[in-house]
């Protein structure tokens, strides 16, 4: 069970190295575009204007600018081949010829240069639809990059404390026991739901909106869709889970238990605790292209006229899983004569099931 975390954990650290690098590429340009508005200007003239273009690659030509230019500044002269920091090059080759047809050679135009460094200069200071059109296309990256590293601080935390009942969230209010089970973490949702919205964003924008250049109003829109859709899933998700729409509610004054409407259900299900005829832990076994997870599910089974089983919650630790189902049972009142009937015993079986997901 072990050998597919240590996979998910290194592919999640390769993943979050090529990202940070990528991050790290937009962070550098975002920043120097930035810090370059506070820089000083004066006037030059062009030397060299054109769209160069790179045709090695194997998805088609990429195009960007040569355009190197004269100016002074305290009294010296320099020389400058920087049109924004961080331009590249690019499929879409509109943004370039629109780049060198706004600056001939020969062109009399206004160069941005460092005070304290003269010779740091460049023609197109602060951050445009370029910018964020690369926040929007790292967007869905770095979501699952926050994933894994949740995931990762959830494991560690579970393993550095100790719980009586797996760590699971409970409130006593006099004979009534509220044990809350949300299905999908606040934070996961909101990484979801950013990633997702952002992603298909990408595509009209790139496709119908003038590629990594769009116009900026278009490009703002989609951020502010997607970030705004994340955070309100973010809110309804806290709200959903905070009101105890998801809770486990066990009534020892009514002898009932009442299961939330989570992993299918459309209603609450009230059960009499007499009705009750076992817990156990099952094990989903998801298989995808990065390899099996197997989320271990406490789950009720219960006798009404017909047999029944309800899923409780999911847990991607064993001994978590099992700590919490031997702290629920007495809860539910499944006692010794309920062991003998249903043929319990202390070292649970585990039944599994598996979920191929393609």
């Amino acid at each position: 069970m072990k050998k597919p975390w240590i996979a998910l954990t290194c592919f999640g650290l390769f993943w979050s190295a090529i990202t940070l690098v990528f991050d790290g590429f937009l962070g550098y340009g975002l920043i120097n575009q930035l810090r370059a508005q506070a820089f000083a200007h004066t006037t030059g003239y062009v030397t060299h204007s054109e769209v160069t273009t790179d045709n090695s690659g194997d998805d088609g030509p990429t195009h960007g600018v040569d355009i190197r230019y004269h100016y002074e500044a305290n009294g010296h002269a320099f020389e400058g081949d920087r049109f924004r920091y961080g331009a590249g090059s690019s499929s879409d080759s509109d943004w370039a010829n629109r780049a060198v047809n706004q600056n001939r050679e020969g062109a009399e135009i206004t160069v941005y240069y460092n005070p304290s460094n003269p010779s740091e200069s460049v023609l197109s200071p602060g951050v445009d639809a370029s910018n964020l059109m690369m926040l929007l296309f790292m967007t869905p990256f770095n979501a699952v990059m926050f994933g894994f590293w949740f995931a990762g601080a959830v494991m560690l935390r579970a393993k550095f404390t100790t719980s009586s009942n797996g760590g699971v969230k409970f409130f006593q209010h006099g004979q009534t026991l509220r044990i809350r089970l949300p299905r999908y973490p606040a934070f996961v949702v909101l990484l979801a739901t950013t990633g997702l919205v952002g992603f298909i964003a990408i595509f009209p924008i790139a496709f119908l909106g003038g590629g990594f250049h769009p116009r900026l109003s278009v490009v703002t829109t989609g951020l502010l869709i997607a970030y705004t859709s994340g955070a309100f899933m973010f809110l309804r998700q806290r709200w959903v889970n905070n009101c105890g729409r998801a809770d486990l509610i066990i009534n020892h004054a009514r002898q009932t238990v009442e299961l939330p409407r989570t992993f299918g259900r459309k209603t609450k299900i009230q059960i009499p605790l007499s009705q009750l005829t076992g817990l156990q832990i099952d094990i989903a076994i998801n298989s995808g292209e990065s390899g099996s997870t197997f989320p271990y599910i406490p789950t009720l089974s219960w006798r009404n006229g017909e047999f029944g089983q309800g899923k409780l919650v999911e847990m991607y630790k064993e001994s978590a899983a099992r700590q919490f189902v031997d702290w629920l049972r007495p809860q539910l009142k499944l006692d010794d004569s309920v062991e003998k009937t249903v043929g319990w015993k202390s070292t649970m079986p585990v039944h599994q099931t598996r979920t191929d997901k393609t």
